[in-house]
């Protein structure tokens, strides 16, 4: 969680973040002048974070950014 918050910090005042659910998982949507630009998927179980995935292909933004 700490590095959640620091990379936060350093985001830029341009770039909005959004919790939601994308491909079924709690996700944080980047968003830059209302591009969606990256998507950060975690798989929780037991109340515990056991995987982060980071999507960046151009072609799943643009559908996750479609569907959302």
């Amino acid at each position: 969680m700490r590095l959640l918050m620091g990379a936060y910090r350093l985001t830029p005042s341009e770039v909005r973040i959004e919790m939601a659910q994308a491909n079924a998982a709690p996700s944080l949507l980047f968003w830059r002048d209302d591009h969606l630009y990256a998507v950060v998927n975690f798989t929780i179980v037991d109340n515990q974070i056991i995987s982060v995935r980071n999507i960046f292909n151009p072609d799943k933004l643009k559908y996750i950014q479609q569907h959302h």
